[in-house]
């Protein structure tokens, strides 16, 4: 998945960008989290594959959801997120390294 850098980008007075759908929340949350990166080279979000980061993500979709949307749902939609995108950059070029892999990490944050 691609970044849509005008979504994700805060405003010239560097509030948080205005989000439009559950997806694009999720996105935002994981990329302020450090649990995501984007390729410098082709734009791509890739998992980052950090344990901590990943569980500041979650945390805050379950504490603090989008107005409106259950903390329930806020954390599904954020774990679709993670299991939508890799760790590698699909567009693959020198400069996109892959990151470590942790094993059964998804399994023990559920």
């Amino acid at each position: 998945m691609r970044l849509g850098r005008s979504t994700l980008d805060a405003d010239v007075q560097g509030r948080r960008p205005t989000i439009r759908s559950r997806r694009g929340w999720a996105i935002s949350v994981l990329q302020e989290a450090g649990a995501t990166c984007e390729c410098e080279e082709h734009g791509w979000i890739k998992d980052r594959v950090d344990p901590l980061a990943r569980e500041r993500a979650i945390a805050v979709a379950r504490e603090d959801p989008p107005p409106g949307v259950a903390p329930d749902q806020a954390l599904a939609e954020t774990h679709d997120v993670l299991d939508s995108i890799g760790d590698t950059c699909p567009d693959y070029a020198p400069q996109c390294l892959k990151m470590p892999v942790y094993a059964g990490l998804v399994e023990r944050l559920r």
